[in-house]
């Protein structure tokens, strides 16, 4: 039940923060939920692009209080997303601890 409940608070163009892997301490944007919400689609335009998103657990990321606005609403209105687009999206956040 909990994990529902992480997964339906994440929303496409979301900022996460891996939390687990290889990858642990990155940060994405959500470009995909699979049907059942568990696993996300996951880009940041340069080693993860749009075309070949991360696969993970939405368990294993943490939410990240931010919404890309130009993404969620391309990524709403399935409209094409650029990588640099998603570059773009990660110059313009509010400064975050970390932040690649």
């Amino acid at each position: 039940m909990e994990q529902d409940l992480a997964a339906d608070n994440l929303v496409l163009g979301q900022l996460v923060k891996s939390k687990t892997g290889r990858d642990k301490g990155a940060y994405y944007f959500i470009c995909g939920k699979s049907q059942d919400g568990i696993r996300l689609f996951l880009a940041d335009g340069r080693k993860r692009p749009i075309e070949k998103p991360k696969i993970k657990n939405s368990r294993h990321v943490q939410m990240v209080h931010y919404v890309a606005p130009l993404l969620k609403e391309k990524l709403e209105q399935q409209k094409t997303v650029t990588n640099e687009e998603i570059r773009l999206s990660f110059k313009s956040l509010p400064q975050v601890e970390g932040n690649a």
